[in-house]
């Protein structure tokens, strides 16, 4: 049996959480939420794309080649969305269509150099502007929040890797998609 104030999880004691504390996680992770919208908006300014088509971007940089209907997947929008995402993509000479494989008819989407250089602007723009954020802390506690950070990602069941809430793509290749926190066993 757990002691009070605690349950188990997995076989492990874990302290058990009060109303208002879980909704202020609410309310502090709205807060980020909609701040980290916002750095990613302000991040691809004047990179010429939008954040949805910056998201598609990553993703296809990130596992390319890729179909669109993964893309779609990804993204969590319609093909025809994704269609329309890639359309303007290829338009600007960011994204190609290639034709190979066993199926002719099924293009793979890759990024151009020119799109590899888009991405790696905002990555850099948004990189300076987390800097600007960690020199705001105070002295020595950037290592702690980090590590905070990367416990609640890991407890909302989110990679807490190069994956940002707007779809940032991981720069090592993978591409595991985000679990459904609702669905994780231990939440039962």
């Amino acid at each position: 049996m757990a002691p009070a104030g605690t349950g188990l999880v997995d076989g492990r004691a874990v302290a058990t959480t009060t109303r208002p504390q879980a909704r202020r996680l609410g309310e502090l992770v709205t807060a980020v939420m909609t701040t980290a919208i916002d750095l990613a908006v302000r991040s691809t300014d004047g990179s010429g794309v939008t954040v949805s088509q910056f998201r598609a971007l990553a993703n296809v940089g990130a596992a390319q080649p890729m179909r669109l209907t993964e893309l779609a997947s990804q993204l969590g929008v319609s093909p025809s969305a994704a269609t329309q995402i890639c359309d303007r993509l290829v338009g600007a000479g960011l994204l190609e269509r290639r034709r190979g494989g066993a199926d002719q008819r099924v293009a793979a989407l890759v990024v151009t150099p020119p799109g590899r250089a888009v991405l790696d602007r905002v990555r850099a723009a948004r990189d300076r502007q987390m800097r600007v954020v960690l020199d705001r802390l105070p002295d020595g506690t950037a290592d702690e929040v980090l590590a905070a950070l990367e416990r609640l990602a890991d407890a909302l069941g989110a990679p807490a890797d190069d994956h940002a809430i707007v779809g940032w793509a991981r720069l090592d290749g993978a591409s595991d998609p985000v679990p459904d926190p609702t669905s994780d066993p231990r939440r039962a």
